[in-house]
């Protein structure tokens, strides 16, 4: 017979575990080590670990049993419960805008879409060129309706669904585990940093995280209903699942383990109980079907394509390999590849120090009902979550967001088995003064580390995650609107349309875009546009005054400046004012340019900005900014034959003004060459000739003989 060992050999056993994964998740969290480091040392850490824990063998019975199932904390009572939810506030509204400053080119993108939700509502299935589920825009347009766009209500709103998985967290796991197993869990997973990191984006992150919960939860419901109970309860969890398809395709993988299990749990000893499977698969397969026809379709053609494994090139092995490492490697010590910013956490990982040695501890009380309904059930949703991963050409942390709970589940079993060995008396000081250093370091992870690359490294010139220019330029348009009121702000005259955060930035002073003010009553305009504008804008508006927003030293494309010009009493006023209409149907073409996905087409944008070609003809300014933008798109599109629309008009039509000679010159150019290659020889010869027209160094006579 075995020897029975003490509650103090058995607590210590524990410790000295603890200590060990504590003091390697440190070594490898947080020095800074260079990326063929990492590429060794990341790896064989989670290995290392990962069997360290697992083989730990359990020493005392509670461990072997299901301690999910016991009660071993007091209650918390009605303070200490609204003490845990005081906190989950605090760490969502503290610095809710200046923590970042600026949005992120993702927030702006399904902000910009909710704002025109906002403004005139339709009922579509998707947005944007990467077909983006609907339900989180939809909301948040709703949102904007009530409350008016801002940065202030961009950040709001995703911080509202992070705090509602406080709620969410605690009602799923009662229907698995005990009170005081339910507290653990949602004190890890409502405080823990990664919720409240995705929460600070507005990406949908908490609506997800907050759905899978509210799936889960209605799973257990479900499986603890009687016989009678059962039919209805299955249709509502099948509703639950094609529900989490309209909010995110990351959903589906958590609505596959609900289908297996719910499935094996409709056959109790052989016998299959067809009426609720039935429900089940009718309220999940129906209401699903239009995003399995529309959406999924163009996801696969779009954005999730272009980031696949053999898309784009193809990657190394040891590219393959430090990717799929990174996933996990991410929860501990921070993702392999840092070479492009990707959601990942900046000071370690995604899980601090003491709750990646509670998770580790946890594996082996996990280990010892892995072969029972709970355990299987968290098998099988790390598995299918982590399964995809190895199909990704690129690093998104995003994608492993549904991961958190089974995660934190073990997490909480790490935890309750160190709280379990301690005094009845020690219990609830402990856990506090665990989740206060937990707190502190995910505190410093975010409001300190987080914080300082958020308003310094991510606003780099040539990033691509913000917009230092636009950034600027807000700065600007905020102390003119502090001082004169609302303005006329047109922020997509540039080139590149591809972000929106002016928009939503500027929205509650922008007369030229917000419905609930006057633009006749605007005393100025905030015109931003390319360097090369200032001289005909100062030409035409001769009070106007500039602010560069580029850095000539750091920027390697156009420079951008910021025209302010007063709008006083003239025919010039007019026309400013007039511009609205023009800029507001530029603004509209954002949502079907091609970005980020596989094979892009530009057609749509391209016949979008030719038809406004009559409304700009008159006006220099106008024409040129549509022209430029005409030029950028279809000098970087594969198929140049959208040119023949200016080839087919007459050459005094399209000029505009010298700058853009350089532009024009290189069009007719590749569109004389694609010509020739049709076949089209006097298309091809006139395509040359106006190339030479626009650029006086242009080698005509070696052109035209490609096209005898």
């Amino acid at each position: 017979m075995p020897p029975i060992r003490n509650r103090a050999s058995t607590s210590l056993n524990l410790w000295v575990y603890f200590c060990i994964f504590l003091a390697v998740i440190v070594i490898l969290a947080w020095p800074t080590y260079s990326v063929w480091t990492r590429i060794v040392l990341f790896p064989l850490g989670l290995f290392f670990l990962t069997y360290i824990g697992w083989k730990r063998n359990p020493s005392h019975i509670s461990e072997k049993s299901d301690l999910f199932h016991q009660d071993f904390l007091s209650s918390p009572g009605i303070l200490g419960l609204f003490l845990i939810l005081m906190a989950a506030v605090f760490f969502r509204s503290y610095h809710l805008v200046t923590l970042q400053t600026w949005p992120l080119w993702d927030d702006a993108d399904l902000g910009s879409y909710a704002i025109r939700l906002s403004e005139k509502w339709d009922w579509r299935l998707s947005f944007g060129p990467q077909r983006l589920t609907p339900f989180f825009t939809c909301l948040q347009g709703c949102f904007f309706k009530l409350f008016q766009p801002s940065r202030w209500t961009l950040w709001l709103y995703p911080a509202l669904w992070s705090l509602s998985v406080v709620p969410a967290a605690y009602a799923a796991s009662r229907q698995f585990a005990s009170r005081s197993f339910s507290v653990l869990f949602t004190l890890f997973l409502g405080l823990s940093f990664t919720a409240i990191y995705w929460g600070r984006f507005c990406l949908g992150g908490g609506l997800s995280l907050f759905w899978q919960l509210f799936l889960l939860g209605t799973l257990g419901w479900t499986l603890k209903g009687t016989v009678r109970q059962k039919p209805i309860r299955a249709l509502v969890l099948g509703l639950c699942c094609a529900i989490a398809l309209y909010i995110s395709f990351l959903l589906l993988i958590t609505c596959l383990v609900v289908v297996v299990i719910f499935i094996r749990s409709c056959s109790p000893k052989g016998r299959l109980w067809t009426k609720p499977l039935f429900l089940f698969l009718a309220g999940s397969v129906v209401p699903a079907l239009p995003m399995f026809f529309w959406v999924f379709p163009g996801i696969v053609r779009g954005h999730l394509a272009a980031h696949l494994l053999g898309n784009g090139g193809p990657p190394s092995w040891l590219h393959s390999y430090a990717t799929f490492f990174s996933y996990p490697s991410a929860f501990f010590f921070g993702s392999i590849d840092r070479s492009y910013w990707n959601f990942g956490p900046l000071w370690g990982g995604f899980l601090n120090p003491l709750l990646g040695s509670c998770f580790f501890l946890g594996l082996g009380v996990f280990r010892g009902f892995s072969n029972k309904a709970m355990g299987r059930t968290i098998l099988l949703g790390t598995a299918l979550n982590l399964g995809p991963l190895l199909l990704a050409n690129m690093v998104e942390c995003f994608r492993t967001l549904q991961l958190l709970p089974f995660m934190i589940w073990i997490v909480a079993l790490g935890a309750a088995s160190l709280i379990q060995n301690l005094r009845a008396g020690s219990r609830w000081p402990f856990l506090i003064m665990l989740m206060t250093l937990s707190m502190a370091l995910d505190g410093f992870h975010l409001f300190g580390v987080f914080h300082h690359w958020s308003i310094s490294q991510a606003l780099t010139p040539g990033l691509a995650i913000k917009s230092p220019e636009r950034y600027k330029a807000f700065q600007v348009l905020e102390e003119e609107a502090r001082q004169k009121g609302p303005g006329l702000i047109y922020g997509d005259f540039v080139s590149d349309i591809y972000d929106q955060s002016l928009l939503v930035s500027t929205y509650p002073f922008n007369a030229a875009r917000n419905p609930r003010l006057d633009p006749q009553k605007a005393q100025w305009a905030g015109i931003l546009c390319e360097l090369h504008y200032q001289a005909p804008l100062m030409d035409r508006f001769p009070k106007t005054r500039f602010f560069l927003l580029s850095d000539p030293q750091a920027n390697e494309g156009p420079l951008w400046t910021l025209a302010l010009v007063p709008l006083e009493p003239g025919a010039e006023s007019g026309t400013i004012l007039s511009w609205a209409g023009v800029h507001r149907k530029l603004q509209d073409l954002y949502e079907i340019m091609p970005y980020h996905v596989k094979d892009p087409n530009f057609d749509p944008v391209i016949r979008g900005l030719y038809a406004q070609f009559p409304s700009c003809e008159k006006d220099p300014l106008l024409k040129a900014w549509l022209e430029e933008k005409l030029l950028d798109i279809l000098l970087v599109d594969n198929d140049v034959t959208g040119g023949l629309w200016f080839l087919e008009k007459p050459l005094e039509v399209t000029r505009t003004y010298p700058f853009l000679n350089g532009k024009f010159a290189h069009l007719y150019h590749r569109l004389g060459l694609a010509l020739v290659k049709d076949g089209q020889i006097p298309k091809a010869r006139e395509s040359f000739r106006r190339a030479a027209k626009f650029d006086p160094k242009y080698d005509l006579k070696k052109f035209l003989a490609l096209s005898p």
